[in-house]
Parts: C-alpha cells; sequence; structure tokens
C-alpha cells in the first residue's frame, strides 16, 4: 500500500478554489522519538493506531485520512536530541551500512541532496507535519550500496484553516514556511552538513499487511542543523536489469534493503500493468490508485516526492498520464512506503522515458522538473 504526500495549509479562499484534499502518509520512526500516525489518500480510511512515547515525551496515533486503505500510527513528537547541536562525524556509508547503529547523534559533511524536499507523514490526531528529503554521499558519480539516506525532521503543526474543518501542513509549493530545519527550496545538487540522530524504521503493523515489510528504513531524524554549503552534480543512479529488478520490492531482503534503501536506481527495460480506473484517484491505463504505477517485475513506482494537489496544475506535481506502457527506464528512490519496497520517482518529467504525455503536452514541453 501506498499513500500520496504534498498537502498544506492555505487560505480559505484558496482552498475552496483549488479543491484540495488531503493526502499524506508514511512510515516514520518511533525511537528514540515519536514518530507520526499518517493520513490517508483520496477514498477509504485509516485504522490502526499507534502507540508507545519517545524519550522525553510524545504519543500519537494512526490518522484518519480522506482515504487509502489502512494506516499505521507511530508516536507523536518527542525525545531526540537534547542539549548542544553536535554529534560524530560519521560517513553516509557508516550508517547506511548498519556499522553506526540507531540512536547516536552523528555529524554527516557534504551530503549531496538527491530530491526536492516533501511531506513525508501528517498525524491527523496530533496535527504533526514531519519533512524529509534525500541525500547521497559526496565524491560519487554513480550512485552505489550504502550510499543513501533519507533525513527528516518536523516542523509546523498543521492548522485548520479560516471557514474549513480540516488540518493542513504548509504548503511549501506557495511559498508556506513549513517551520523546520530542512530548506524549503531543497533541490538535487545541493550540499549539506547534517547532524541528526541516526534510526531505522518499519511499524510493527506491517506485519499484518499482505506481503508487509519486515526490513526497516534508515534514516537521519531529528536534524538540530541542517546547513547548504554549496552545489556538486548528484550522481547518476546505478542500473537495474532483469531480474535484479524485483529485488527492490522484497519485503523481508534485509540485506538487500541495507544496501540499496534510499539509494537512486535507474530501472531499464520495464513494462507497466494494465488497471482499471479506481475509486481512489487512480485514472486507469497504467496508473492506479495513489498514482503508482506497477511494472510486470513486481515493483511499485509512486509520486510521493513530486505530487501536490495544492499544486497538480504543474505538469511537474500532477498525477502523471501515459498512454503506452513499455518504459526505457524510470529512475526513483528506493523508499518504504508505508509498509511496501517501491521506487519513488523524484523528477517527473524526467525521471521516465518516455516521459508522461502530459510532461509532453505542456507547452513548452517540460523535460525536467529540477527546481520546480
Amino acid at each position: 500500500m501506498a499513500i500520496r504526500s504534498g498537502f498544506g495549509f492555505l487560505g480559505a479562499v484558496v482552498l475552496a478554489g483549488l479543491g484540495v484534499a488531503a493526502l499524506s502518509a508514511g512510515c516514520q520512526s518511533n525511537t528514540p522519538s515519536g514518530g507520526t500516525g499518517s493520513v490517508g489518500g483520496d477514498g477509504g480510511g485509516s485504522t490502526a493506531t499507534g502507540t508507545g512515547t519517545g524519550t522525553t515525551t510524545g504519543s500519537g496515533s494512526g490518522g484518519n485520512g480522506s482515504g487509502g486503505g489502512s494506516s499505521s500510527g507511530g508516536t507523536g513528537q518527542g525525545g531526540g536530541q537534547t542539549g548542544a547541536c553536535d554529534g560524530e562525524a560519521h560517513t553516509v556509508q557508516d550508517v547506511a551500512s548498519g556499522v553506526i547503529g540507531a540512536g547516536v547523534h552523528v555529524t554527516l559533511t557534504g551530503v549531496v541532496a538527491m530530491s526536492p524536499k516533501f511531506l513525508v507523514s501528517q498525524s491527523s490526531k496530533t496535527g504533526s507535519c514531519l519533512w524529509g528529503f534525500f541525500v547521497s554521499a559526496p565524491g560519487l558519480t554513480e550512485t552505489g550500496e550504502n550510499t543513501g539516506l533519507m533525513v527528516v525532521n518536523y516542523g509546523t503543526q498543521a492548522i485548520i484553516p479560516d471557514g474549513g474543518t480540516k488540518a493542513y501542513c504548509p504548503a511549501i509549493g506557495f511559498g508556506d514556511d513549513a517551520g523546520d530545519k530542512i530548506p524549503n527550496d531543497v533541490q538535487p545538487g545541493d550540499v549539506f552538513d547534517v547532524i541528526g540522530t541516526t534510526d531505522s524504521y518499519v511499524s510493527s503493523s506491517c506485519a499484518a499487511e499482505p506481503n508487509g515489510a519486515s526490513v526497516g528504513q534508515i534514516q537521519v531524524k531529528n536534524a538540530c542543523s541542517i546547513t547548504k554549503t554549496g552545489t556538486a552534480a548528484p550522481p547518476k543512479a546505478h542500473v537495474f536489469k532483469g531480474a535484479d529488478i524485483a529485488k527492490l520490492a522484497s519485503p523481508d531482503d534485509v540485506d538487500f534493503h541495507g544496501k540499496w534503501g534510499n539509494v537512486k536506481v535507474r530501472l531499464e527495460g520495464v513494462t507497466a500493468k494494465e488497471v482499471a480506473a479506481g475509486a481512489d484517484g487512480g485514472a486507469g491505463g497504467i496508473v492506479g490508485d495513489y498514482g503508482l504505477v506497477t511494472l510486470e517485475e513486481g515493483v511499485q513506482v509512486g509520486d510521493k516526492l513530486y505530487y501536490q494537489g495544492y499544486n497538480k496544475k504543474n505538469a511537474c506535481h500532477a498525477q502523471p498520464m501515459f498512454s503506452g506502457k513499455a518504459f526505457d527506464f524510470i529512475e526513483g528512490i528506493s523508499y518504504l512506503n508505508f509498509c511496501t519496497w517501491d521506487v519513488e520517482v523524484s523528477d517527473k518529467c524526467g525521471g521516465f522515458s518516455p516521459s508522461p504525455d502530459d510532461c509532453k503536452a505542456a507547452a513548452p514541453p517540460v523535460t525536467t522538473c529540477v527546481g520546480q
């Protein structure tokens, strides 16, 4: 299962004009600080409730989204690093390989952004908004094993706009400030020094999900400092072909996801399955509910990193449209989306070949969404 992200709060008049609906979720860590519950997509409802607390304070629950099937809550905000903002000097490879365990304050120097900032999850009960972006180890020409991490941070609480009934996280695409340490305008190629806490997380509720993941996603959370120091060319994506592609969807391959989780990959020579139009936003053709494209090779490809419901008139932030099923390549980041390991495309118009029909139909045609 996967649920879209990308909504924020706007003024009541703007919300009414855009017809915005809340669509945000994700699986995030609960230790040492609390995570968040999640809200759903366009239809259905959330059912599960998270428990537990952070090492200092915090509690939370599963969200009751405007759709998206079952959703598991984590714990609320709380816990995490206290006192001075500092950490042991380590590399991305140290953290991603598991040499450095969970709960360690680390300093990562010169990491390269591989995605824009995105809304990872929103708790409908506590109103917490969790933001994130992906980074690569520095100095690479191509991504490889243990070279990627996700950095996450809490920001401003979701609010209910005047005259509304639902709370929304900030709409950073419309100029709102998310209120966390991650710059709102992060783009691939930005270089950062990051200080935060290591962690790995998979929800215990995934055990009850069909083919639910048992392998956690390694990340750096509660970042007390994220400082931009320059720019660099992002490494090109490592290529997966043939039988190796299916490994990206394995729910229980600890070794594989330890190496390739959070890493940008390129799937070559893949074909999408035909699906019917769905109740939860699926357009049909090859685009299913929540914007998911399911490949014959067994991997789901999602739009979590680029979809923005409040900004979907922009081709770079809308659900993709395709007239064909075969792709020369798809590029995205290996990501634990709720309880499913999938591939999340960062650059909608540049991450598929052939590119989505709506990218080609834009005036002028959009070939890359970096910076938009």
